[in-house]
């Protein structure tokens, strides 16, 4: 066999000139080299594969990690579900991610971005829709029908609000599922909406049901301003009482908002802040009314109960208050200064009942307007005019306690006196009017009738009117009518 390896020696023919081969053939050499060639290529792949599923698998991790980061403690059986959906998730892209090599890419691609976004989306979906619930959850039956807005159950969208409601109530029933880049949750069988659409509406301020404003900024500006140029309307009383034994002396002080409480009431009937503020929410918020908000038949009613709200808030004692400024201990005083004392103190009572007074006859014509329906314009008159009689007959009982025995009945002298203002009350026997509540009834009996001479109603229909006279002073004053004594009659 020819040893190709031995040097080539050239050939020296005539002329003595030299002959060197123009080709030298060495198959050995060739086939060394393409076997280092096919060698090259194939470590080349074989890196660029093991290079792949390297990377392949980082992903993998990277995006099982987006799965165990939606692990909670307090998870439900339906998160579980949906923890092990997603790692199933991740395992199959991670096979089409390997079955791409040197391939077409675009279904990887879809399957990764779809997984990225739904994972990604689920701990928000899942921690808007505890917010949501735990929102409505929290609320007592009595705010839920102050705050949950009826009309939208209203109409064509009713049926799906009525189911977002069911759902914030319970959401054990909640179910997800996949489609596409969206998560779907559903509520006992039946789609409700979209991660996605769930994510943007709660961005821009939205909920799945709605709820009633509460304006309270707008409600206190409008009481602001209401209350502007009332102060000076208010009558504060300072005066001292003396303890019935005698041995402590206490400076009381009266205030006395009433009227200041009737301008304030003005004041908001006339507010356009208060207009403004007429609907829905104000309506389901002040009124006790179960109905769905009407502005033609709820209007006026929702702005009554806004002024009733803020005349009770800025008036709670009904627009009069007591306050016991000082208690200090003193020595007994004389029988003087005790005269003196229930003089003051029943000088201070008149002053309140003339008060009182002035102010029924201011409310005399609305109390008319309140009660025509009921009753007609004469015997409202007649009852106006016993009132007064009324509130006379008091002043007289409580002036009668300067004529009481050792037990604290009035004795036959005070009787007698009171015979000069009350004719034909001293012809009784004492015994039936010895009291104040058996002289109080009396007197109303015989004295608030109607004679030829001065208006007036029975008894029995003046208990009757009184108690709707009296409601109507509640309501419009916040206060009842208060009695005192200082005189047998206003006219002594």
């Amino acid at each position: 066999m020819e040893d190709f390896s031995k040097p080539v020696r050239p050939y020296r023919g005539r002329g003595r000139e030299t002959y060197v081969p123009r080709t030298i053939f060495n198959p050995a050499a060739d086939v060394l080299a393409g076997i280092e060639y096919v060698e090259g290529t194939f470590k080349e792949r074989r890196d660029k594969v093991n290079l792949f599923q390297q990377q392949a698998e980082q992903r993998r991790i990277d995006m099982q990690k987006l799965v165990n980061d939606t692990q909670r403690i307090d998870q439900t059986d339906t998160i579980a579900k949906m923890t092990d959906q997603f790692s199933n998730m991740v395992t199959d892209i991670y096979k089409a991610d390997i079955a791409s090599f040197d391939g077409d890419r675009s279904d990887y691609l879809v399957k990764a971005n779809n997984a990225q976004k739904v994972i990604g989306d689920f701990g928000k979906v899942i921690g808007v829709v505890d917010e949501l619930s735990n929102k409505f959850k929290n609320m007592n039956p009595a705010e839920q029908k102050k705050t949950i807005l009826r009309s939208q159950f209203m109409g064509e969208d009713g049926d799906r609000k009525m189911e977002y409601l069911k759902f914030l109530n319970d959401p054990s029933k909640m179910n997800i599922r996949i489609q596409g880049g969206d998560i779907v949750i559903t509520n006992d069988g039946k789609d409700l909406f979209n991660g996605t659409q769930l994510l943007n509406s709660v961005k821009a301020g939205n909920n799945l049901i709605e709820y009633a404003d509460n304006y309270e900024d707008q409600i206190n500006l409008a009481s602001k301003e209401a209350m502007k140029g009332i102060g000076d309307l208010a009558i504060i009383r300072q005066y001292q009482k003396m303890s019935n034994d005698g041995t402590e002396l206490t400076n009381i002080q009266d205030a006395d908002y009433r009227k200041s409480m009737q301008a304030y009431a003005e004041n908001l009937k006339n507010s356009e802040k208060i207009d403004a503020l007429i609907n829905e929410s104000t309506f389901q918020r002040y009124a006790d009314s179960p109905e769905v908000f009407n502005v033609k038949k709820h209007g006026k009613l929702t702005k009554d109960k806004i002024i009733e709200f803020l005349v009770k808030k800025q008036f709670p004692g009904g627009g009069y208050t007591t306050q016991k400024v000082v208690t200090k201990e003193i020595q007994g005083p004389s029988v003087l200064d005790l005269r003196k004392m229930s003089l003051k103190e029943r000088e201070q009572k008149l002053k309140e009942i003339k008060f009182q007074k002035e102010l029924e006859e201011e409310l005399a014509p609305k109390f008319k307007n309140e009660v025509g329906d009921k009753y007609s314009k004469d015997l409202t008159d007649n009852f106006l005019t016993a009132r007064k009689k009324y509130l006379d007959i008091q002043i007289a009982v409580k002036q009668m306690s300067d004529y009481t025995d050792g037990e604290g009945n009035f004795t036959q002298e005070g009787i007698n006196e009171l015979d000069k203002f009350y004719p034909g009350i001293s012809d009784l026997e004492l015994n039936k009017i010895n009291t104040p509540l058996t002289l109080k009834t009396t007197l109303m009996r015989e004295f608030l009738k109607k004679d030829d001479k001065v208006k007036g109603v029975d008894y029995d229909t003046f208990i009757v009117m009184n108690k709707d006279y009296e409601n109507f002073l509640k309501e419009q004053e916040g206060a009842t009518s208060k009695g005192g004594a200082a005189q047998f009659n206003t006219n002594q």
